[in-house]
């Protein structure tokens, strides 16, 4: 479902959002030559998903915020090296050299879990590697994951998930929610089961990360708040804005993990890219069965509500034991 023109916009969360709901690869290709704003061009080459098309542009591109965006999408180790070595705009070689490095890190731990591959398939563990999935100790209750769940790196925003619902999906209404149609309607985690922690079964980190990988819960969430634990810096990773929360625990005081500020996603249209987060909690709310707990920050706030309704896109940064 389109809505309209927005994609024309300067403003990077409506042209965003215009472009999330459109699906015509013509269309997406007009918007990724013709759309002023760069996150929204961006967003239509990564919708396509023309690898090709993508080199092109982080190669040709006028501007240069677009050429340092698609480079960071690039998988081609020798083509990112061109570029880092090549590119007339340094920023862009400044990205480059990023990606460089994170593509070779790539290489080294793949390399390394088939050298620790066995025979008896057991799952491997390294020293910042479970299940195939980076995590941060930062010396508390839980290791958190070292980027969101749907993320390829740390500055991805990743997906976004409806409480108790596994995938990413278009449209984030009630009509649309997997367990109920509106709030006094809810078939499961409801005033008459009085289900309060998400199952296993429909628990996002859980189902796609396997092994002991979860959700985290209210209080773990709140673990993580507590400026006795860690500090709170409003900072940007690849010019993605969010959040570097470092750990304040001896022995454990350079550590730390980034949480973008990846809006969240009500009815079709994402809103709060860049300058608000709200991760989902797995515990629901007590009193209202529509709601769960939820991390929420904008760039002058930080804490824990209570008022997500189940049925928005929100992000999810796994844990585990």
């Amino acid at each position: 479902m389109r809505s309209g023109l927005g994609w024309r916009s300067l403003n990077p969360v409506e042209a965003v959002a215009d472009v999330h709901s459109i699906e015509n690869r013509d269309l997406l290709l007009r918007i990724a030559y013709e759309a002023r704003n760069p996150e929204a061009r961006r967003l239509a080459l990564i919708k396509m998903g023309d690898k090709r098309l993508m080199a092109s542009f982080a190669q040709s591109d006028s501007s240069p915020i677009v050429r340092r965006r698609m480079v960071r999408e690039l998988d081609d180790i020798e083509l990112v090296r061109r570029i880092a070595e090549n590119d007339d705009d340094r920023s862009v070689r400044e990205s480059a050299d990023q990606r460089l490095t994170q593509l070779e890190e790539l290489q080294e731990k793949d390399a390394r879990k088939g050298a620790e591959s066995s025979n008896q398939g057991e799952e491997k563990t390294t020293a910042d590697v479970i299940n195939g999935h980076e995590y941060v100790d930062l010396g508390l209750s839980v290791k958190w994951a070292a980027m969101n769940l749907g993320a390829t790196r740390v500055s991805d925003r990743g997906g976004h998930y409806a409480w108790g619902e596994t995938g990413n999906k278009a449209d984030y209404t009630w009509s649309t929610y997997k367990h109920g149609t509106s709030a006094d309607d809810l078939s499961k985690y409801s005033y008459t089961d009085n289900g309060i922690a998400l199952q296993a079964a429909d628990d996002a980190a859980h189902v796609n990360w396997g092994g002991a990988w979860r959700m985290p819960t209210g209080t773990e969430w709140e673990e993580l708040c507590d400026r006795c634990n860690c500090t709170w810096e409003w900072t940007s990773v690849d010019e993605t804005p969010g959040y570097r929360v470092t750990s304040k625990k001896e022995g454990y005081t350079d550590k730390s993990i980034f949480l973008p500020a990846a809006g969240y996603y009500r009815g079709c249209s994402i809103e709060g890219a860049e300058s608000s987060g709200y991760y989902w909690s797995s515990t629901r709310n007590k009193p209202f069965a529509d709601r769960a707990l939820c991390l929420y920050f904008i760039p002058t706030f930080i804490g824990i509500g209570n008022n997500g309704f189940r049925n928005g896109g929100f992000s999810v940064r796994p844990v585990i034991k």
